[in-house]
């Protein structure tokens, strides 16, 4: 299929785009389009998934003002295929906007760790049944950014990252474009060696971090 990687034994499908193509599209990747600005923050339930709790989100300002006074705690997902390849997205957001990154998200306030992992593996796979029970922790880890999700000059983002990987592959039928406009499928190997995938990525795959 084009627009999958040859590592790649998953076929990878995105919300449909709009009308009007990319200029160019690269074979190992499958493009998609966001809808909406990168400055806009979601609020509350989201209908589709109506047995997932509600635990609604801080209004933008106050998200902001957290951002600068506190650490974020975070999940990211860490997924292979059957051929050893690993999923990545290519990042519509700040921070580490224009990176190749894995698929993950930052976890609410009185949400159950549980609860937050079905929800940002649904959010940003598609997929509503993958439990946290199907994942290993491979470890805690610290993103530091010199900027944040609004653009503010000024604040910095410091997440604190739990880093699970799935004990095994899993269907990927329709990836949301809400975080990344293009996935694509790359081996440990293939991430470690591109500087255009991000060093906190690059880290779950062997990269040492600079001292």
């Amino acid at each position: 299929m084009q627009g999958v990687s040859e590592n790649a034994n998953l076929e990878l499908k995105i919300a449909p785009p709009p009308a009007r193509p990319p200029s160019v599209v690269s074979r190992n990747y499958l493009v998609g389009f966001r809808q909406a600005s990168h400055r806009s923050v979601r609020f509350g339930h989201d209908a589709r998934w109506p047995d997932h709790p509600c635990v609604p989100m801080l209004p933008t300002e106050k998200f902001l003002q957290t951002v600068d006074a506190t650490p974020l705690v975070a999940i990211d997902l860490i997924i292979p295929n059957a051929n050893g390849a690993y999923l990545l997205g290519h990042r519509i957001n700040k921070p580490a906007q224009g990176f190749w990154f894995v698929p993950g998200g930052r976890i609410r306030k009185n949400e159950r760790l549980d609860d937050a992992f079905r929800r940002i593996a649904r959010d940003e796979l598609g997929r509503a049944a993958v439990e946290r029970s199907d994942a290993d922790l491979v470890g805690v880890y610290e993103h530091l950014y010199d900027d944040n999700f609004s653009g503010q000059p000024g604040i910095s983002t410091h997440y604190i990252v739990l880093g699970y990987k799935l004990r095994r592959p899993i269907d990927l039928e329709n990836l949301p474009n809400t975080q990344h406009t293009a996935y694509r499928w790359a081996t440990e190997e293939e991430i470690v060696a591109d500087s255009s995938v991000h060093l906190n990525t690059r880290v779950y795959f062997g990269e040492p971090l600079p001292r």
